[in-house]
């Protein structure tokens, strides 16, 4: 696994294998759109990086109790140095997502998993056993987002000149060899 930081227009973005994982200051991209409306007092993150969502969260509820997951020390060391991650106001726990949903139990108004790291996405935060779990560590009137890739966008940029079919819960690309 390879983390850098890199610079543009005076943002810094952590990148994991060249894969943008957080921005510092926070700000738009994906992450904008994982903060909910309304007002929250605990949130769960599964997947912090550089914590662009803990700290969108934090500006907008000051008084947040936030309890953080991440499955890397190394990305969390990296994200100490250089993005000052030690310095937001939370629960930082160095573990796997999927081991930390079955073992706690705590509740809160909003849980976030964003576990995909741009180049692997565990299909099992979708299942069934893995969205029911999360869905009883809500409080009433709870939130679960979750981030996943667009797969979409990776199909139809290696399949270009194909067809798309939205069959429900299905989706079908066609491709023919010479109609590129």
């Amino acid at each position: 696994m390879k983390i850098r930081r890199e610079n543009i227009d005076n943002i810094k973005v952590l990148l994991v294998d060249d894969i943008p994982q957080s921005v510092y200051p926070p700000q738009g991209g994906y992450w904008q759109h994982m903060i909910p409306e309304e007002k929250i007092d605990s949130a769960l993150i599964l997947g912090v990086a550089g914590g662009t969502i803990c700290r969108m969260l934090i500006d907008k509820n000051p008084d947040i109790k936030i309890t953080a997951i991440d499955n890397s020390k190394k990305v969390i060391d990296y994200a100490n140095k250089h993005f000052n991650l030690n310095e937001i106001n939370m629960k930082l726990i160095i573990r796997d997502a999927f081991e930390f949903i079955y073992q706690t139990p705590e509740r809160y108004d909003y849980i976030a998993v964003d576990i995909w790291n741009g180049h692997w996405f565990p299909f099992t935060t979708l299942m069934p056993p893995f969205i029911d779990r999360c869905k009883t560590l809500l409080k009433p009137g709870g939130m679960l987002y979750v981030n996943t890739p667009n797969l979409d966008y990776f199909a139809l940029e290696n399949l270009k000149t194909g067809e798309r079919d939205d069959i429900g819960r299905n989706i079908i690309y066609r491709w023919k060899k010479g109609g590129e």
